[in-house]
């Protein structure tokens, strides 16, 4: 009665078209087989996993998607923070100018998706689909979601994830039920024959995650969507171990101080973070709640893909330790950004060998059949700095995490909204622009990095 009831809130339904299998699958299945008639043990692996998450799966899912074990009183406040925001935007004499939509996306197994889109008056064909962190809900994140349209002028896509809400369905047992919510999302954009490089999924944290990993299979597909990740993880065992190796913070206490700094650990609890890592990622994997957000990201083309993340410079951090907090839910340690070190490596290692290259033409007095792109150059090595959005020093006092785009900028000036802004602005933004936007500060302009490059 109670899903009854909901569903008749709500109308209509879409039903976007079930995307046939892809064959990798089937050819791991294959591979699977024929390591199984070889190594006995995998068999008894895989009905391991499938016990461990029948069992345990759903457990685990009430904690990674706390939003679905939200009170009656919070979701009656949630109710009407949408109410007042509908009715606001359909006042003839309101200063929102937008088209407002609700309706459900039902996947093929029977989940309904609780579904808003908010729309310019100019009608556009681009679309931004939010996917919701592990504890939100689209109802209280309305102000931000109008900031959106207002700011791209795109069409503006938010949801619940089932079990969540209004939303229709069974809980999430695996992180693949989440993944699949999304997928049906920008399957439904598909089927209105919207191009791909028109739709950008979206989130922050849990949600960037499966943003990620939603954009990875359309790229599989070639389906080349893009993704915008705020405050991502690496991986949820990385998360688990980031608050083993954080240090508490005393003031957890008086909330809502949170609990953990997010760029200072201890020695004990790197010690400690180590010795756990391994049989936390055994027990993620065999629950099916594993989330390796760095091979879904890394594996997207460049040109289709932005993160941002929360940080606060060593110089700023050294004037009170106690004072600045960092992100505590998503760790230095765990940050996608941390676990990207190795592909900046390899970028700079690559300029400098081009650069080396460059520099023994010279010294030889030969020409150089292409000179080098300075600004690409710089760019590829500086890029990340951009990315870096820095509270400011009454909001560093409190979660980096909970912070909106528009309480954080990094250090060139940029507010976390305008780097989004430009990032779906400029779909094939060149290395040019980059080093423009780098060179607002006089120490990081790509004409002082080729003087002390060449030599």
């Amino acid at each position: 009665m109670a899903n009854r009831a909901k569903q008749e809130l709500i109308q209509p339904i879409f039903s976007p078209t079930k995307r046939k299998r892809r064959h990798r699958i089937w050819m791991n299945k294959l591979m699977l087989s024929i390591l199984s008639l070889i190594f006995p043990i995998l068999p008894v692996w895989e009905l391991l996993k499938v016990i461990a998450n029948k069992i345990f799966g759903k457990l685990i899912g009430k904690i990674i998607l706390p939003s679905q074990n939200i009170s009656e009183k919070e979701l009656r406040e949630a109710d009407a923070i949408l109410d007042k925001k509908i009715n606001e935007i359909n006042d003839e004499h309101s200063e929102l100018k937008l088209h407002f939509d609700r309706f459900y996306v039902r996947t093929y197994s029977g989940i309904k998706m609780d579904t808003i889109q908010l729309s310019p008056q100019d009608l556009s064909d681009k679309y931004i689909i939010n996917f919701p962190a592990s504890n939100s809900l689209y109802e209280r994140n309305m102000d931000f979601y109008i900031d959106q349209v207002e700011s791209t002028g795109q069409n503006v896509i938010a949801f619940n994830h089932r079990n969540v809400n209004k939303s229709i369905g069974r809980k999430a047992g695996k992180s693949r039920s989440l993944v699949n919510d999304g997928i049906y999302q920008v399957q439904r954009l598909l089927d209105m024959k919207i191009p791909p490089e028109n739709i950008t999924v979206t989130g922050a944290s849990l949600g960037a995650a499966n943003a990620d990993a939603v954009a990875l299979y359309f790229h599989d597909l070639k389906i080349p969507i893009r993704t915008f990740n705020r405050n991502g993880f690496s991986s949820l065992t990385n998360v688990v171990v980031g608050w083993i190796r954080a240090k508490i913070n005393p003031q957890y206490k008086n909330k809502p101080d949170p609990r953990y700094y997010g760029n200072r650990e201890t020695s004990l609890g790197i010690f400690l973070g180590a010795l756990a890592k391994p049989f936390i990622a055994l027990f993620l994997f065999l629950m099916k709640w594993e989330i390796n957000a760095t091979h879904a990201y890394q594996n997207i083309p460049e040109t289709h893909k932005e993160y941002m993340c929360v940080h606060i410079p060593k110089e700023i951090r050294k004037k009170d330790p106690e004072k600045f907090i960092g992100d505590s839910m998503v760790t230095a340690y765990a940050s996608l950004h941390k676990s990207l070190e190795d592909d900046r490596y390899r970028k700079k290692m690559e300029v400098q060998q081009e650069i080396k290259y460059h520099n023994k033409i010279n010294k030889d007095h030969l020409r150089s059949p292409q000179p080098p792109n300075w600004p690409e150059l710089y760019a590829k090595t500086n890029k990340h700095r951009l990315r870096k959005m820095i509270p400011d020093e009454i909001k560093a006092k409190h979660d980096g995490h909970q912070l909106s785009p528009l309480e954080v900028e990094n250090s060139y000036g940029e507010s976390g909204r305008k780097f989004f802004f430009l990032f779906m602005k400029n779909e094939k933004q060149s290395y040019q622009d980059v080093a423009k936007r780098l060179a607002k500060k006089p120490d990081h302009s790509y004409a002082k990095f080729k003087r002390m490059t060449v030599m």
